[in-house]
């Protein structure tokens, strides 16, 4: 392979990764969409932020300029960018301090997650529709309440999901975008074992090319 190919490769594989993987958050959000607050989304997000590293917050902020589209830029826009990339990045930050995906903190970071997700969307909610002024944490509280069953079944939802589905999504993910788990203990952009790096076949061809043209 030419090293012109080479170059080209890297880039065409994380377009690809990141076609597929924004497809599948868009998919599986529409699928549960009838099923009020049963959710993938952040089950998804987070297994990208664990395997795929940077490129997660690519996919994740497509899905949530997608959303926007499909549904309309509301209030609940602000809430969905400041939210799903944190969920990426979090998990991202937690594949540097365990390596491989374990039940116990990933679920307990799930969770949590979750629990500020009711938040912020109240917060955002509240303060663009009605405004920051007087009575504003009352009027939160209010609104709060109001969805709290919602939020109880989107917590259960993710404290199920994560201990069943988040490991095996993981292997999944990493043997569909070529990462080698013994090699791959940090993916980032252009490292080898990452959804980046060109497999070693085509490394050991490039340096082939490299000895002939020394040569000649």
């Amino acid at each position: 392979m030419k090293k012109s190919e080479n170059r080209i490769y890297r880039p065409a594989k994380r377009i690809v990764i990141a076609g597929m993987a924004t497809a599948l958050l868009i998919g599986g959000k529409e699928a549960l969409a009838s099923i009020p607050n049963v959710e993938i989304v952040t089950l998804l997000c987070a297994v990208y932020g664990f395997t795929l590293g940077p490129l997660s917050l690519v996919c994740i902020l497509a899905f949530v300029t997608c959303e926007g589209v499909l549904y309309g830029f509301g209030s609940w826009i602000v809430s969905y960018y400041i939210y799903w990339p944190l969920v990426g990045a979090t998990f991202m930050a937690l594949k540097k301090l365990q390596g491989r995906p374990r039940i116990i903190f990933p679920t307990l970071a799930a969770v949590l997650l979750t629990a500020f997700f009711s938040v912020l969307t109240s917060l955002v909610d509240v303060g663009l529709l009605t405004g920051f002024y007087v009575n504003f944490w009352q009027r939160f509280a209010v609104y709060y309440a109001r969805g709290l069953i919602f939020y109880i079944v989107q917590t259960v939802c993710n404290l199920a999901l994560f201990p069943i589905a988040f490991a095996p999504l993981c292997r999944a993910a990493e043997k569909c975008a070529g990462i080698s788990p013994e090699r791959n203990t940090a993916t980032a952009f252009g490292k080898p074992g990452s959804v980046n790096a060109p497999p070693d076949n085509v490394q050991q061809t490039d340096k082939e090319t490299d000895e002939i043209t020394r040569r000649n």
